[in-house]
């Protein structure tokens, strides 16, 4: 990835930054808003200190956004397309309604129908690779999380109407640490995955380090999520475990 940055008031410091492809962690792409909100959005995260994450913005009717990922999930994921197995025994909830559950506690994630979305991110929104098969779905108040054969995928629809969405990108391979974390008594209703990644941390305006990427943390229902099976998953996927027993 080369970056052509134009400087100065008359342009004539210009520095070229290239990024080879094996040093970018993680990517997104965001689409356009409600009403003025005209532009679509890039962001790609790197393990190069001074580089965390990278954001190109472009005019929504100029760019093929999905086009754009797809190269970019070409260009990061291991294998590109080649085929991948599903863990075995993972439940992918075929079939499963999903129960919504009180509004109170729609911010912690509950499990949805993994083949239906599949189907649903390979052809209505075609941001999964041919190959590539979701294993576990997650919903939330509005953000769903996909755990695939090759990345977790983040969707974050934004704003009121929630036009504007978010797909995060990160891929098994930049992740470097993970943990789980069961719930405790009465009011605490979630239990939580914590993911550390490789990407490059950033600093706030006192130069503190903020996790930005480099920390990333699911809340699930407790009451409808097997915290220790998806602990096991992990291990499955990030350890090289051949088996995995729910």
């Amino acid at each position: 990835l080369m970056v052509v940055d134009v400087q100065g008031l008359l342009g004539k410091k210009v520095q070229f930054l290239s990024l080879p492809w094996r040093s970018i962690s993680g990517f997104s792409v965001e689409t356009a808003g409600a009403y003025f909100d005209r532009d679509t959005d890039m962001k790609v995260y790197t393990n190069v200190m001074g580089y965390g994450m990278l954001r190109q913005d472009f005019r929504n009717s100029k760019a093929d956004l999905f086009g754009i990922q797809k190269y970019l999930a070409n260009k990061i994921l291991e294998g590109h397309d080649d085929d991948t197995s599903i863990v075995p025994g993972v439940d992918r909830k075929q079939g499963h309604v999903d129960p919504k559950t009180s509004w109170w506690f729609r911010d912690n994630q509950r499990p949805l129908d993994a083949v239906e979305m599949d189907k649903y991110y390979h052809e209505s929104i075609p941001i999964l690779q041919h190959k590539e098969k979701v294993e576990f779905a997650f919903k939330g108040r509005r953000d769903i999380t996909l755990f695939t054969t090759k990345r977790l995928i983040d969707i974050d629809p934004q704003g009121m109407h929630g036009v504007k969405i978010e797909y995060t990108s990160v891929p098994w391979k930049s992740i470097v640490g993970f943990g789980v974390k069961t719930a405790g008594k009465h009011f605490d209703s979630d239990c939580e995955a914590i993911l550390w990644t490789d990407m490059m941390t950033s600093t706030d305006s006192d130069g503190n380090p903020v996790p930005a990427m480099s920390y990333l943390e699911v809340d699930f229902n407790k009451n409808l999520i097997d915290i220790l099976a998806i602990q096991k998953y992990l291990s499955v996927k990030l350890l090289g475990e051949t088996k995995y027993i729910p």
